[in-house]
Formats: C-alpha cells, structure tokens, sequence
C-alpha cells in the first residue's frame, strides 16, 4: 500500500540515479590478452552511458530538499537530520577506511587502490576536508556545503528562483567538471541541477506535462548526445565533452522519469530495495570492488573464458548484491542506529 505523501516516482529515479553512479564505478572489464578492442569498446560504453551519473543524485537532493520542506520547514530539525545520515556516517566510514588502510599496508606493504593512505593527522584531515579519503567522497564536503546554504534558497520567491535556475542552467555548459576535489569546479558544474531538482518540485505537474508532450525530442537528444559522445571516445571531436554529458544527463532523467512516473503507484521491489539502500551503496561500494572484484574476475573467467561482456556484467551483478547484503546486515545489526554508520 502506498504511503501518504511518498513520492514513489523519485524514489525509483533515487534507485536509477545510485545504480548508474555504481555503473560507472563498478562495470569493468577485465584485461585479458586478445580482446583489447572489445575491452575499449566495452569501457567506452560504460563511460559514455554513466559518466556524470551523480548529476541525476545531485538533481534529486534538491528536488527532495524542496518537497520535504512543503510539509513544513525546521532548520534546525533539518541540520540535525543531514548530520545525522550524511555527515556521521561520512565522518566514521573516512576514519575506518583510514585504519583499514594503515593495517593492510602494515601487513601487505602495498595501499589498498580505494582508500588513502595518510601519514598524519595533518594529511588525514586534508583528506577529509577534500572527501578524498576514498576517490568517491569528495561528494560529501561539497554536498555539505550546499545543504548548508540550501534554507537560504526557500527565502527566494517563485519568479526569482525561476530566474536563477534559468540563468544557472547554462553554467555547466561553459563550466566543465574538472578534479573532484575542486570546489569551483563542481558548484559551477553540479550546482545547477540542484537548482532544476528544486525548480522541478515547485513546479512538477507543468514540467511533467511538458515532458510528456516533447518526451520524443528528449529521447531522440539523448541518443544523439550518447553517439556524439561514443564517437568522441574514439576520436576526440568535442572541445568540451562535459558539457554533452551534462545535456545528454538532462535527456536521459527526463525520459527515465516520465517512464518512473507512469509506475509510481506500482511497488516494483528491487527498484524500492535499492533506492531504500541508495547512500549505504554509494558510501560501501569501492569497498566492495577492491574486495571483491579480482575473485569475481578470475570465478566467472574460468566458467565464461570467452565472453567478457559476460564476466563484466555478472561480476558488476555480483557486486551490487554483495552491496546491498552487506547494506542489509549492517541495518539488521544495528536497527535505527545503522544511519550513523552507512547513512540513510
């Protein structure tokens, strides 16, 4: 039975969004000696369908932000809420990471490739700071940020934050993602599909219709943005693939959620599972591939040595169900307080 007021459609884009972050990270083909032009063809498609994914995450806080807010708005109630399931988990997965990468490196002498080593206090808070502990934080401080200005942003009136999201939308165009742990870099880039996320809630019902009514063109501009990035992979053509990426980002969500909103009233269970475990998946899942990911490789290798799309796509499996149980057990184990160690 539905929930009151849940909004089942983004819930199943959160799953959508987590998925294609996983994707980029964890779809990976294995060297084996012969098949190098399927491996390049193989990593140019997981580049061009999922690079940039954290854009559709990015998109969906601020659309949350905005339809939590419309149920009445404590700012204090929602700091406590954001350190709660964002910060503490992200403050004690940092320090874990950091042991575990201390310990194995004093019983291997090797660095485990998902997590930093630092030699100090100093360097440790550095990394901290940068959310370059494991590669995939630097989401955190930079997300922190935003959610720190974001009660700043419901003072705006309806006409102004339309104007400020129009203007903001063309930023990532002319701005390219460049070093994660660049801050300019990434406000300029990622912030304004935090804008269209809030833009989006305050306006659902016409954006929705207006998609609907173009959903054709969205889905042609996505196809026609994902072979112009394909064949840039190939033979670079494109003085800014950022910018594509970013368009074919907006095409792409457009379609998925318009197709999530004709099943918002049907309670699809993996789709729920996932977007349920959405930051215990982003916040565990180098974890998993450095774990597990050379294991899977060599099993599936041997069982299909001929067919490497095959043993790319079960490993990739593999490891989002490892994810996810380890997600599970986690919460089985310690109940509410599970949130304070892998985020909710």
């Amino acid at each position: 039975m539905e929930k009151t007021g849940f909004d089942f459609g983004m819930h199943y884009f959160r799953a959508f969004a987590i998925f294609s972050v996983m994707a980029v990270h964890m779809w990976i083909t294995p060297p084996v000696e012969g098949h190098e032009a399927l491996s390049r063809f193989l990593d140019m498609l997981r580049g061009v369908l999922f690079h940039s994914s954290t854009l559709y995450f990015i998109f969906i806080s601020g659309y949350l932000f905005h339809f939590l807010s419309q149920k009445g708005f404590d700012t204090l109630v929602y700091y406590r809420k954001k350190i709660n399931n964002v910060i503490i988990p992200y403050l004690f997965l940092s320090v874990f990471f950091t042991v575990y990468a201390l310990v194995w490196n004093a019983y291997t002498g090797e660095v485990p490739r998902f997590a930093r080593l630092a030699s100090g206090f100093g360097e440790f808070f550095e990394a901290l700071l940068y959310g370059n502990v494991v590669p995939t934080y630097w989401y955190i401080p930079f997300i922190a940020t935003v959610f720190a200005a974001s009660p700043l942003l419901l003072r705006l009136d309806k006409r102004r934050f339309g104007l400020l999201t129009l203007f903001s939308a063309w930023i990532p165009l002319l701005i390219p993602r460049t070093e994660l742990t660049d801050f300019f870099h990434n406000y300029a880039f990622f912030f304004p599909l935090y804008l269209i996320g809030i833009f989006f809630s305050m306006n659902r019902e016409a954006v929705l219709a207006f998609i609907a009514e173009h959903l054709r063109l969205f889905a042609a501009f996505a196809v026609l943005f994902t072979l112009v990035l394909a064949a840039d992979r190939y033979s670079p053509l494109l003085p800014n693939d950022e910018a594509a990426y970013y368009l074919q980002k907006l095409c792409i969500g457009a379609c998925v959620i318009h197709g999530f909103e004709r099943i918002r009233h049907v309670r699809v269970a993996v789709l729920d599972l996932i977007a349920r475990y959405s930051f215990a998946l982003y916040f565990l899942h180098d974890f998993i591939l450095f774990t597990f990911q050379g294991t899977l490789f060599r099993v599936f290798g041997r069982v299909l040595p001929d067919s490497l799309f095959l043993v790319s796509l079960l490993t990739f499996g593999c490891e989002v169900a490892l994810c996810l149980l380890l997600g599970i057990s986690v919460k089985k184990l310690f109940g509410a307080r599970s949130r304070y160690l892998i985020g909710a």
